[in-house]
């Protein structure tokens, strides 16, 4: 899924000011919002909404607002991302057994 491209310095390596290679937040189909695109194995997912929020949102006049819950392959992992007016909390799920 890459192509030559002159102004990419390292095609394994992101740039420092990046957390990965692969950011799989996008635009919503009516533009007013980003989501997950569905394909597999997202990592850095927190880190690339604060990299969205600080380098595109905030200086262009936006304000994002919203919860995301994930799941991921262990059974344990799991929480919600929460965003309000542009500041990001995050939650862990627990599972707890009865005695």
């Amino acid at each position: 899924g890459q192509g030559e491209d002159a102004s990419i310095l390292d095609y394994n390596e992101p740039p420092r000011t990046q957390p990965g290679l692969w950011c799989k937040w996008v635009p919503t189909s009516d533009g007013r919002g980003i989501e997950w695109d569905y394909s597999e194995k997202f990592y850095h997912y927190i880190e690339w909404l604060r990299y969205i929020i600080n380098n595109f949102l905030k200086r262009w006049g936006y304000t994002l607002n919203g919860v995301v819950e994930w799941e991921g392959e262990d059974r344990n992992d799991f929480g919600k991302i929460t965003v309000k007016d542009n500041v990001i909390s995050t939650a862990r799920g627990e599972i707890i057994y009865p005695e």
